[in-house]
């Protein structure tokens, strides 16, 4: 199989489920907006089932970016070692791309702590403290960090467009 062939699908893979997650996050958000909420306003899934599907999205999405990753190491080792050879729309790409990682990172940790230190259906929760922060500061941590992860995830698909286009044309 050809690496873009390779890429693309796990490209495809890894936008599917990130998009599942965004959906399913936003889902909580709305019909759900903290732990231990009503019955959801008539919602086809319970809070339960919806927490457990974006958890179990989460990790599934989460594989499929490492090894999207892990097949661009190259391209990130080679914008790492040259510095101060970059184009414009090159430096704008990495710092999106820096970014966007650094907000999936901080939305990946408070997600994790959320569902281990938080779990659902724990009662007291603004009384419990993990690194001296209540339950309300980790669900914004990471409400916030997934919002930007999603905006800067949008940039990176912009900034790839011409990729995405070429390369799902002459794929199909």
């Amino acid at each position: 199989m050809k690496a873009a062939k390779r890429n693309l699908i796990i490209d495809i893979c890894a936008g599917f489920f990130c998009g599942v997650v965004i959906i399913t996050g936003f889902l909580q958000w709305i019909f759900y907006p903290h732990q231990g909420s009503g019955p959801g306003g008539g919602f086809i899934l319970s809070h339960a089932q919806l927490y457990n599907l974006h958890f179990a999205v989460s990790m599934i999405a989460l594989c499929f970016v490492v090894i999207h990753l892990l097949l661009h190491l190259t391209w990130i080792r080679h914008c790492a070692r040259t510095p101060g050879k970059k184009s414009r729309h090159l430096k704008i790409n990495i710092g999106a791309d820096v970014a966007g990682t650094v907000c999936g990172v901080v939305s990946l940790i408070s997600g994790l702590v959320l569902w281990i230190v938080y779990p659902l259906g724990i009662s007291g929760k603004g009384h419990i403290f993990f690194l001296g922060q209540p339950y309300a500061r980790w669900y914004d941590i990471h409400f916030f960090s997934a919002v930007l992860f999603t905006i800067f995830l949008a940039v990176h698909l912009i900034l790839h467009w011409k990729w995405i286009k070429r390369n799902c044309s002459y794929m199909l």
